[in-house]
Parts: C-alpha cells; structure tokens; sequence
C-alpha cells in the first residue's frame, strides 16, 4: 500500500482512525490559524481539530522517528562495493 493512497482514505474516514494519519495534524494546523485569524468556524471543515502543540508533536515526533529508522535500517543494510 502506497503511502498516497493511505494517507487520503485513512484522512477521509470518520471517527478516530484518521489520527494515524499525518494530513490531519496538518489541517489541524490550518484550522486553528483560520480560527485564529478570525474565519468563522463553520467554513471550515475540520472536525475533531487537535490542539496546535499536539499538531506540531506528532509531525515532528513522526519526522524524527522515521527518519531515525531509515538511518537504522540504511546502517543495517548489505552494502556492496563491486558497483
């Protein structure tokens, strides 16, 4: 499964399975500049908006880690030097 396609069905599905999905953090992000800003709450279309500190935890928290596993498995993997 492609991250693409999982990331738009898995942001697009109600209840609370959307939070494994880094889109909404990032329209929460969004939402509550909107809101901030002054745009009336209904126009937009978030439902469930988490706070912006827990926005900007889990992408940044999701950055680190994966990239931190790549850098693992790169460091694990069979390197060939007859290339």
């Amino acid at each position: 499964m492609s991250a693409p396609f999982f990331e738009n069905l898995v942001a697009a599905l109600p209840g609370s399975l959307k939070l494994l999905s880094l889109t909404f953090y990032t329209r929460s992000l969004m939402y509550n500049g909107a809101a901030a800003a002054g745009y009336p709450a209904g126009m937009l279309d978030v439902t469930g908006a988490v706070s912006p500190t827990t926005a900007w935890s889990v992408l940044l928290g999701s950055a680190l880690g994966l990239t931190g596993l790549g850098m693992w498995l790169f460091a694990r993997g069979e390197h060939r030097d007859d290339v």
